[in-house]
């Protein structure tokens, strides 16, 4: 029972600090054509320099946030890609991470 207990707070835990960019889906080319195609983005992060991207390939509308740092502004954007061909970058979202701080401790006990 306790290995249960602890693999569910640790669970909860991790879900408590997990961030996801997400965005509205591509429908349409720019002259207004619906897409009848598969469409996947590329994520662009500018904290780390990031000219090329950093996730490619992506087939939602959202993406879990790694390499996310403490206290690091970021800078996303999304592309859309249809046929290999990439269209232009979205808006930049700025974002800071939140400060990372240690666990509280636990298991207290007199001996």
């Amino acid at each position: 029972m306790r290995k249960t207990i602890v693999v569910i707070l640790l669970f909860i835990g991790t879900l408590a600090n997990a961030e996801t960019l997400s965005w509205n889906i591509v429908n349409t080319y720019t002259d207004g054509q619906v897409i009848s195609k598969p469409v996947t983005y590329n994520v662009y992060d500018n904290a780390y320099h990031a000219t090329n991207p950093i996730a490619t390939g992506v087939s939602g509308a959202s993406w879990f946030i790694t390499n996310k740092g403490s206290n690091v502004t970021h800078g996303f954007e999304v592309s859309a890609t249809v046929d290999n061909v990439t269209g232009g970058k979205s808006a930049r979202l700025g974002w800071t991470s939140p400060p990372l701080s240690p666990e509280v401790p636990g298991g207290l006990r007199v001996q």
